[in-house]
């Protein structure tokens, strides 16, 4: 990825937006990875920002419940991919995750690396969910 890109992490919690924006950094030429830590801000972020690449969302943001946050998004700002970044692991909420327009679903509990090859896929047009997720249920 030669050109650059802009990500924004969605997160209530500011130790992990900095270790996802530390991790990726190391794997994203050229990116500028901005941090939202509620709802009201990433819409701010959004509005300030111009042509955003691609949002990692947490499914527990302030301002959200359930599903609502990745629902708005998809309404407001349809063009930009989505990615929930959750603690939850729960294959009916990463099924519900994708139908409702998520570009991929990545536990927080995956290493590193599989978090990197996600959004790398994602950035490239393609659908990321964990490997042992069953989708066709």
């Amino acid at each position: 990825m030669n050109n650059p890109i802009t990500l924004v992490i969605a997160d209530d919690h500011p130790l992990f937006r900095g270790a996802l924006s530390q991790a990726l950094r190391t794997s994203l030429e050229r990116a500028e990875i901005l941090e939202a830590g509620s709802l009201d801000e990433l819409t701010d972020t959004i509005a300030k920002t111009g042509e955003i690449d691609l949002i990692l969302l947490d499914l527990l943001l302030p301002g959200v419940q359930g599903l609502s946050g990745l629902l708005y998004l998809r309404a407001q700002h349809p063009d930009i991919p989505v990615v929930v970044v959750s603690a939850t692991e729960d294959p009916q909420i990463i099924r519900r995750s994708i139908a409702f327009g998520a570009s991929g679903f990545v536990p927080k509990s995956q290493p590193v690396d599989e978090i990197r090859a996600a959004v790398r896929r994602v950035l490239n047009g393609e659908i990321w969910t964990p490997p042992d997720i069953d989708m066709s249920v």
